[in-house]
């Protein structure tokens, strides 16, 4: 059976203003975050961040970096966007085995407003 691992987005907080570099911070239950090394490990993962997009179905491969997509198969937990366009974004972060799977239940979204 999966574990039932969460992310927490710690920072920014849901409704913030902020600048246009917008450092992503987060936390996780019920997982280790370790480097991603492409293998599937019940209980260890890392962070992936969507920003401004829709995320991977929990039965599909998370796809590589881009500009909306970013992978921190590092074991860090924070992650800096740089030159965030002023409105309105939303990020949802989702912690993936080694593999850039998915783990059930592992996500948080939050909307903040970058000031113009």
């Amino acid at each position: 059976m999966p574990v039932r691992a969460a992310v927490t987005i710690t920072s920014p907080t849901d409704g913030a203003t902020t600048g246009k570099d917008v450092t992503v911070t987060m936390s996780a239950q019920g997982v280790t975050i370790a480097k991603a090394d492409g293998a599937k490990v019940e209980g260890v993962g890392h962070y992936h961040i969507f920003l401004d997009t829709i995320p991977t179905p929990d039965n599909a491969p998370i796809p590589p970096n881009s500009k909306k997509i970013v992978h921190i198969g590092t074991g860090d937990s924070t992650y800096t966007f740089k030159g965030l366009t002023p409105g309105q974004h939303q990020i949802i972060a989702v912690i993936g085995y080694g593999d850039h799977s998915p783990m059930p239940a592992g996500r948080d979204t939050v909307t903040f407003t970058v000031k113009r």
